[in-house]
Protein backbone atom coordinates (compact mmCIF):
# COMPACT_ATOMS: atom_id res chain seq x y z
CA UNK A 1 0.00 0.00 0.00
CA UNK A 2 1.13 3.61 -0.95
CA UNK A 3 1.54 6.28 1.76
CA UNK A 4 -1.65 8.38 0.85
CA UNK A 5 -3.52 6.03 -1.31
CA UNK A 6 -7.19 5.79 -0.36
CA UNK A 7 -8.22 1.30 0.68
CA UNK A 8 -11.63 0.48 -0.22
CA UNK A 9 -12.35 -0.27 3.50
CA UNK A 10 -11.99 3.77 3.71
CA UNK A 11 -13.92 4.67 1.03
CA UNK A 12 -17.19 1.56 2.33
CA UNK A 13 -16.25 3.31 6.03
CA UNK A 14 -17.10 6.78 3.98
CA UNK A 15 -20.09 5.62 2.46
CA UNK A 16 -21.91 3.98 4.83
CA UNK A 17 -24.29 6.51 6.99
CA UNK A 18 -23.45 5.99 10.85
CA UNK A 19 -27.20 5.11 12.16
CA UNK A 20 -26.13 6.90 15.76
CA UNK A 21 -25.07 10.59 14.04
CA UNK A 22 -28.88 10.64 13.04
CA UNK A 23 -30.56 11.38 16.02
CA UNK A 24 -27.82 13.25 17.16
CA UNK A 25 -27.10 10.94 20.23
CA UNK A 26 -24.05 9.50 21.21
CA UNK A 27 -23.18 5.67 22.37
CA UNK A 28 -20.92 4.72 25.30
CA UNK A 29 -19.34 1.87 25.79
CA UNK A 30 -19.96 0.29 29.16
CA UNK A 31 -20.99 -2.69 30.60
CA UNK A 32 -24.35 -3.83 31.18
CA UNK A 33 -24.98 -3.77 34.60
CA UNK A 34 -23.25 -0.37 35.56
CA UNK A 35 -25.50 1.72 32.76
CA UNK A 36 -28.06 3.33 35.04
CA UNK A 37 -31.24 2.20 35.17
CA UNK A 38 -34.63 2.63 37.55
CA UNK A 39 -34.25 3.15 40.87
CA UNK A 40 -36.16 1.04 43.43
CA UNK A 41 -36.60 -0.33 46.99
CA UNK A 42 -36.38 -3.05 48.64
CA UNK A 43 -39.52 -4.86 47.01
CA UNK A 44 -38.46 -3.89 44.12
CA UNK A 45 -40.59 -1.24 43.23
CA UNK A 46 -39.80 1.64 41.42
CA UNK A 47 -38.78 4.63 43.17
CA UNK A 48 -40.35 8.42 41.67
CA UNK A 49 -37.93 11.18 41.51
CA UNK A 50 -38.51 12.03 45.04
CA UNK A 51 -37.82 8.78 46.19
CA UNK A 52 -41.39 7.40 46.86
CA UNK A 53 -42.54 4.27 45.19
CA UNK A 54 -45.05 4.41 42.32
CA UNK A 55 -47.95 1.76 43.31
CA UNK A 56 -48.07 -1.04 40.94
CA UNK A 57 -44.78 -0.89 39.28
CA UNK A 58 -42.15 -3.01 39.84
CA UNK A 59 -38.58 -3.29 38.40
CA UNK A 60 -35.99 -6.03 38.07
CA UNK A 61 -32.54 -7.00 35.95
CA UNK A 62 -31.10 -5.04 33.43
CA UNK A 63 -33.98 -2.43 33.54
CA UNK A 64 -32.93 -1.54 37.27
CA UNK A 65 -29.65 0.45 38.49
CA UNK A 66 -27.20 -2.41 39.56
CA UNK A 67 -27.05 -3.99 43.18
CA UNK A 68 -23.34 -3.79 42.46
CA UNK A 69 -22.65 -0.16 42.02
CA UNK A 70 -20.54 0.89 39.17
CA UNK A 71 -18.74 -2.76 39.07
CA UNK A 72 -19.78 -5.66 37.18
CA UNK A 73 -17.43 -8.40 38.37
CA UNK A 74 -18.34 -11.40 35.05
CA UNK A 75 -21.27 -11.74 32.53
CA UNK A 76 -24.30 -12.84 33.53
CA UNK A 77 -23.37 -11.69 37.57
CA UNK A 78 -26.62 -9.36 37.19
CA UNK A 79 -28.85 -12.73 36.44
CA UNK A 80 -28.71 -13.49 40.56
CA UNK A 81 -30.22 -10.39 41.70
CA UNK A 82 -32.77 -10.74 38.81
CA UNK A 83 -33.99 -13.63 40.28
CA UNK A 84 -33.99 -12.83 43.79
CA UNK A 85 -35.40 -9.47 42.78
CA UNK A 86 -38.01 -10.85 41.38
CA UNK A 87 -39.25 -13.31 43.61
CA UNK A 88 -39.29 -10.59 46.07
CA UNK A 89 -41.62 -8.48 43.75
CA UNK A 90 -43.81 -11.68 43.38
CA UNK A 91 -44.51 -12.03 46.61
CA UNK A 92 -44.79 -8.02 47.35
CA UNK A 93 -47.52 -8.22 44.68
CA UNK A 94 -48.77 -11.34 46.19
CA UNK A 95 -49.30 -9.43 49.86
CA UNK A 96 -50.73 -6.23 48.21
CA UNK A 97 -53.21 -8.10 46.20
CA UNK A 98 -54.27 -10.32 49.88
CA UNK A 99 -55.04 -7.09 51.47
Amino acid sequence: MLPGRETDTDARQRARPDPFRRHGEQVFLGDVGTSGGLLCDEHSRVLDVNGDPIPGLYATGNATASVMGRAYPAGGASIGAACVFAYIAGNHVAAWQKQ
